[in-house]
């Protein structure tokens, strides 16, 4: 079964997904930061289990879902289930590979994040008196 082989990024991000809609505050958190310390994930790395699936899956379908359409989310899981490849589904169901799409989703993700961080500052440690 193809479905069996697909990475947590893709199936588990999109139970996340589907179950808690596009956005849930505690992903934005986790985007947010790592947006602050430039460690959002490639594709390559979200394949590495050091990174959280759930949270980054999340966000790369509510990317998509935006950008494509709810109706490419279902496509996608058929198509990668077929196949067990979920970058040959990227491909076959938006005619863009999927670096090109990570890429996108990263750009996104920083355009979107940037402004918050650029107008917030850190707690500063508490001055000993």
């Amino acid at each position: 079964n193809g479905a069996e082989r697909l990475p947590l990024w893709f199936i588990e991000g999109m139970a996340e997904y589907l179950s808690l809609g596009p956005v849930d505050p505690n992903t934005a958190m986790w985007l947010r930061d790592a947006a602050q310390r430039h460690t959002l994930p490639t594709l390559r790395q979200l394949y590495d289990p050091r990174y959280f699936p759930y949270r980054f899956g999340q966000a790369f379908w509510a990317f998509v879902a935006g950008r494509h359409g709810d109706q490419v989310v279902g496509r996608m899981l058929r198509a990668a289930a077929r196949s067990g490849n979920p970058e040959s589904a990227i491909n076959g169901v938006l005619g863009i590979s999927a670096e090109a799409l990570f890429k996108e989703w990263r750009q996104a993700l920083i355009d979107e994040y940037e402004p918050v961080l650029n107008a917030t500052r850190r707690p500063q440690a508490p001055s000993s008196t």
